[in-house]
């Protein structure tokens, strides 16, 4: 039976089902679970929760958040089972900001910028997945829980609006590493508009993939071939490009970001003043699975350009 998504005027922003609610502790559960290097004792848990506890108090000016239970992690529980749904919003948002504080030791970071916690990354595509499963309109986003009519905002792009749609771009991708990028027309350009998005607040891998098809014309390779080395040169980056082999004939275009979400650009970066639409495809989700599988499998069948 394939599952029918409601459309945004049907989704529900001011209440979170019970079932839900105890999928995302689940789901945080399992972060802590499974993380020993960070929770190697019982100790290392009850102080996590304790400074849980204390941030939450502290955001909602509260003196006690339950009171009826010994141990922190009983108390955050439980009042996130029995708050509303504005507080459950923010107890999950402080509760994965207190993970990457405990797994860096203290340093306090956006947990989409750190690169090193694939268990966050999947609790995360897990409560996006659950969002939509019980027709609940929010998205978690950049350590955020962000409204999904908020969402789509900047999905339109415009001709004529060069140096708008890069930032467009630029904010659909957000605060997550740019790790592939899948454009079977790659050019000078492109790699010329990925410095731009850099220029606005992108952050890419100093080890990107770009993947294209096997129809550069040799002067626009020896080019392309030439601007990307010069560019690892300056960057100290070890960006590669490699072609399909064959005659495969590919025009999907997508980015690939650090959590494992996807960017669908339906034009190519080569050139961005075009009319085009955005599309952010959650991490966890069934087609972002598929299109990261769809790309480690291109990238291994490919050969270096």
């Amino acid at each position: 039976m394939v599952a029918v998504m409601p459309n945004a005027e049907a989704y529900k922003y001011d209440d979170l089902p019970e079932g839900l609610r105890f999928q995302i502790i689940y789901a945080w559960r399992g972060v802590v679970s499974e993380s020993r290097a960070a929770f190697m004792f019982q100790r290392d848990i009850d102080a996590f929760y304790s400074t849980v506890e204390q941030q939450l108090l502290e955001e909602f000016g509260m003196s006690c958040l339950i009171g009826h239970f010994h141990k922190a992690e009983e108390e955050v529980g439980n009042f996130f089972l029995q708050t509303d749904a504005k507080k459950c919003i923010k107890v999950i948002e402080i509760i994965f900001e207190c993970l990457c504080q405990r797994s860096n030791g203290g340093v306090v970071l956006n947990y989409m910028d750190m690169g090193v916690m694939p268990r966050v990354y999947d609790a995360v595509g897990k409560i996006n997945a659950r969002f939509r499963e019980h027709g609940v309109g929010y998205e978690f986003r950049d350590g955020k829980i962000i409204p999904t009519e908020v969402i789509k905002l900047a999905t339109r792009l415009k001709a004529g609006e060069p140096a708008t749609n890069l930032q467009k771009i630029a904010q659909v991708i957000g605060k997550e590493a740019l790790l592939c990028v899948h454009d079977p027309y790659i050019r000078v350009e492109t790699l010329v508009n990925l410095q731009k998005l850099e220029g606005v607040g992108v952050v890419i891998s100093k080890n990107l993939r770009l993947l294209t098809a096997n129809k550069i014309g040799n002067p626009a390779k020896v080019a392309v071939v030439s601007f990307l080395k010069d560019l690892n040169t300056e960057m100290s980056s070890r960006w590669q490009l490699r072609a399909y082999t064959g005659t495969a004939k590919l025009h999907r275009r997508f980015l690939i970001l650090e959590d494992n979400s996807v960017v669908i650009v339906d034009l190519s970066l080569n050139d961005v003043d075009k009319d085009g639409v955005l599309d952010r495809v959650p991490a966890g989700s069934n087609d972002a699975s598929h299109d990261c599988k769809f790309f480690e499998d291109s990238w291994t069948a490919s050969t270096p350009v």
